[in-house]
């Protein structure tokens, strides 16, 4: 009952947060009771609050992205998920490697739960994915390879040759590509809580992996280290977070966020390592808190932990279209080269966005 065609995005908008008349609500599947209550639903402040000030939200003046998301929605809202549909628990728990060891559904304060040799789980499961595909929009993408330095050649250097094919064809069409180098050092001083979770032991044995080790170790591999012009743009990134976006300048801003703002990117591809660390915590945060599609290459991130697997399967189900190198090649090398006035102009916005006073920014 929700007609789209010739509405512009106001007015889909509108038609979105006005409810139906008496009459339409009882067939309505968008507009569904409420219960506004302080550990409950928004209030209609509340969500125009977030309207206006949360970089996650589309359209938000703080928000990299607009993609219209409430067009799709009137669109296709009344038809079936893609998604498979749940599993019995036979076929998950063989899925995941963990054995039943009571089938019988029961339910407990509402939910209905089987017994495994891992504790209780929902009798019904469903695996989710990405919904979107690179393909469905125009898309104003970045690569970003990830803390691959000399001191991590040991164990993610056999990375090098498909990170660096998608260099070379995000060069080619004249995207950015984007560099981070992680460089904690034992007496940086900079001590957090990634230090404590990892401890304060084996550092003079070099087993503590908060730090990097070697005299060079920071620097990235030589195979697939920046370009001249990426570092004068600014396209580099020290790093001593988890999460590339937690990384700020000297007025508390996220110095990668602002790159990405500068160039007007809204989809962001990953490489480098390590897979449930790095890879995983800058995923989260593009999605979640920035509003930015997000692409994962599983042959080209890596670990050195047997936990690589797992966290492509929950990157997959969360929050990153997860594809090959060559899946990714074959998209890039079908886009349109940036013209190179238009590539230029980017870069020169991008080596503006630097460390300065918000105030005097303008921003």
């Amino acid at each position: 009952h929700l007609v789209v065609a010739g509405l512009s995005h106001t007015h889909m908008l509108l038609l979105l947060l006005s409810p139906p008349s008496h009459a339409a609500a009882k067939d309505d599947w968008l507009h569904l009771p409420q219960t506004v209550a302080p550990t409950g639903d928004y209030t209609a402040a509340e969500r125009e609050r977030l309207r206006a000030s949360d970089p996650g939200v589309d359209g938000s003046p703080t928000s990299i992205v607009d993609s219209h998301f409430v067009r799709d929605l009137l669109a296709n809202g009344a038809k079936p998920a893609p998604f498979a549909p749940a599993m019995e628990p036979e076929e998950w728990s063989e899925a995941v490697g963990v054995k039943l060891t009571d089938a019988k559904v029961r339910t407990i304060h509402g939910a209905d739960i089987v017994a495994t040799e891992a504790g209780l789980q929902p009798a019904l499961q469903t695996e989710y994915f990405a919904a979107w595909e690179l393909e469905d929009r125009p898309r104003r993408i970045c690569l970003l390879t990830m803390d691959m330095t000399e001191d991590y050649r040991p164990y993610v250097g056999y990375l090098n040759d498909n990170i660096a094919a998608l260099q070379s064809a995000f060069r080619s069409k004249g995207l950015p590509v984007f560099t981070s180098n992680w460089i904690r050092r034992p007496d940086d001083g900079l001590y957090g809580a990634l230090d404590r979770f990892y401890g304060s032991a084996g550092v003079r044995s070099r087993e503590n992996p908060t730090y990097i080790y070697l005299e060079n170790g920071t620097l990235p591999m030589k195979e697939i280290a920046p370009t001249g012009e990426e570092i004068a743009a600014g396209l580099t990134i020290k790093s001593s977070h988890l999460s590339k976006f937690a990384d700020v300048d000297s007025h508390g801003r996220s110095t990668f966020l602002l790159k990405l703002r500068a160039l007007g990117v809204d989809t962001l591809v990953i490489v480098g390592a390590w897979s449930e660390d790095c890879v995983a915590a800058t995923a989260f945060d593009a999605v979640d808190k920035y509003n930015l599609d997000t692409v994962v290459v599983e042959d080209a991130i890596g670990t050195a932990t047997p936990t690589h697997f797992p966290a492509i399967k929950v990157m997959r189900a969360a929050v990153a279209k997860v594809v090959s190198t060559a899946q990714l090649v074959a998209y890039v090398d079908k886009l349109p080269p940036l013209a190179p006035e238009v590539r230029s102009q980017a870069l020169l916005r991008a080596a503006a966005a630097r460390d300065c006073d918000p105030a005097a920014a303008g921003s």
